[in-house]
């Protein structure tokens, strides 16, 4: 049986394909094995809303057995195709209004006009180097993340806000801070909200995973004006927000 009918969203060692394809309200997630007749089943989750499920044969077809170690290993491909599947399941709202920008590796809304590749801004996140702005996490010790977005997508062009929105928001999804509860080091989510270029409000979360609902987390903490003498953050809409990672998978562009 040919691939003619899902989406390819990436091709991997081997020749391997995982693609989409939507049934109904469902979504699937399929790999294509060269001289198989059909495809193996990955994973399913809603269009909208509703949790990822992994197929019982998953595990199988991401590992294989390494002889000299004698104990199965993961293949090579198996942290980027969970990462593409991952990052589907994160989307807010309507998960068929986005489409992979194979340039990027990111999900974007599409465009039924165009293949999806315009107005997507390219932000760059680095630790501990200072850029065009620089988010300091609510642990001193934790250090920073400095950031250059290029809102033309252009990284070659100086970085320019003019066309940036009025407000969004910077997320570290795997951030490693102190926490009071638990008296100790453990991971969480930081999102930082932006303003005028400059950090207006900032709040980590954790165990938090979801960035969407980080930002809704955020604008929920400060809903009432006064809390530490900072202003109240309008509420937010989470299913009119835009996702873009960064050359980092921990790292987020939200508007």
């Amino acid at each position: 049986m040919t691939n003619t009918k899902s989406d390819t969203l990436c091709t991997f060692i081997d020749d391997c394909d995982l693609t989409l394809r939507y049934d109904g309200d469902t979504a699937h997630f399929e790999l294509w094995i060269p001289g198989e007749a059909t495809p193996e089943p990955i994973a399913t989750i809603p269009a909208i809303g509703g949790p990822l499920e992994w197929a019982p044969t998953a595990r199988e077809l991401l590992e294989h057995y390494d002889a000299e170690k004698e104990e199965m290993i993961s293949v090579d491909y198996a942290e980027d195709l969970q990462h593409l599947i991952n990052s589907y399941a994160a989307l807010a709202g309507d998960r068929r209004r986005y489409k992979l920008s194979k340039k990027w590796c990111v999900w974007e809304v599409s465009d039924a006009d165009d293949d999806g590749d315009d107005n997507k801004p390219l932000v760059i996140a680095r630790e501990y180097e200072q850029l065009d702005i620089a988010t300091y996490r609510d642990d001193s010790k934790a250090g920073f993340v400095g950031w250059r977005i290029h809102w033309d997508g252009d990284q070659n062009s100086a970085p320019s806000t003019a066309d940036a929105p009025e407000v969004y928001y910077l997320v570290e999804t795997c951030s490693q801070q102190y926490s009071k509860e638990c008296n100790a080091p453990t991971y969480g989510t930081q999102v930082w909200r932006i303003e005028d270029g400059r950090v207006t409000h900032s709040a980590w979360f954790a165990w938090g995973s979801d960035l969407i609902n980080a930002v809704k987390e955020l604008a929920d903490v400060y809903v009432v004006a006064g809390l530490d003498g900072a202003a109240a953050i309008p509420p937010v809409d989470p299913d009119s927000l835009r996702v873009v990672e960064s050359n980092n998978a921990c790292y987020y562009l939200v508007y």
